[in-house]
């Protein structure tokens, strides 16, 4: 049996159903986008920007399994690749997709909260820069800056709205990357490079099809990005996240003072308006 304070806690607030609209409207809006060549220009800065992500996590785990990373290379097409010495492939191969996932569910999960957005775009920042340490080619290089410059101009706006706004899409597009990745590289095509075929060519890997294992890692994003859902509403879910939603934007990462003064102005008649705006 589920406790009865956990049901409530999730049940959706005004402010959290509209996130989740948003998220619903993004993944039907980015479907429509990437299959629709006409348009699908719009989301090629978002492409270049989730095939980062993507090639950090292979970068990252092949650090993690004590392998030597040469470089990061990401190209103007779409196609990324991140050269390394050593290491265990078993890990490093998926750790692209999982590791897309997985960042993509913190980013959701982040874009509950004003001021957890926040937070989350110092994290990409971070990504952004240690994906610039491992560069190389002018393009990556040349993307990769202008992305830092954008998310730092972007903090400087002090727009919590529109931060908040960025992070759900960006972890929309890097959580179901596997999604966007499967159905152009497995589904209309069939790509020899792709990290599901590399994977399913490895030794003992080959019992499952390359499209099973890319059916596979679309479930483990799914998965993800359901329980970073639910994980915040459980800790979103509650009087004071409310009254946080109806602040003034600015850029305070610890507020306490400037929430230590909006409680004692709060009377309990006062009406209030949750909502994403």
């Amino acid at each position: 049996m589920i406790p009865s304070t956990i049901k409530r806690r999730l049940i959706p607030s005004k402010s959290q159903l509209k996130i989740i609209l948003v998220l619903i409207i993004y993944t039907i809006l980015i479907c429509i986008l990437w299959n629709v060549k006409s348009v699908s220009w719009i989301l090629w800065p978002f492409k270049i920007m989730t095939v980062t992500l993507h090639e950090l996590s292979h970068a990252l785990m092949a650090i993690c399994t004590h392998a030597s990373v040469k470089k990061i290379i990401v190209n103007p097409n779409q196609g990324g690749k991140t050269v390394y010495a050593g290491g265990n492939p078993y890990l490093i191969i998926p750790a692209g997709y999982i590791g897309s996932s997985l960042f993509g569910s913190l980013l959701i999960f982040c874009g509950f909260s004003v001021y957890t957005s926040k937070i989350a775009t110092l994290v990409i920042l971070l990504c952004m820069g240690c994906t610039l340490f491992y560069s190389n080619g002018i393009f990556t290089f040349i993307f990769t800056s202008g992305v830092l410059i954008s998310v730092i101009l972007l903090i400087y706006t002090k727009k919590s709205k529109a931060i908040q706004y960025f992070v759900l899409f960006l972890g929309i597009m890097s959580g179901l990357y596997s999604l966007w990745d499967m159905v152009e590289d497995l589904i209309k095509r069939h790509v020899e490079s792709s990290d599901a075929s590399r994977f399913a060519k490895l030794k003992g890997m080959d019992w499952l099809s390359p499209k099973i294992w890319g059916l596979l890692w679309l479930l483990f994003s799914l998965l993800s990005v359901f329980t970073a859902i639910i994980l915040a509403l459980l800790v979103f879910n509650n009087e004071e996240q409310q009254q946080e939603e109806c602040q003034e934007d600015g850029w305070e990462l610890l507020s306490t003072q400037h929430q230590q003064q909006f409680n004692n102005n709060f009377n309990e008649d006062d009406n209030f308006g949750f909502g994403v705006v």
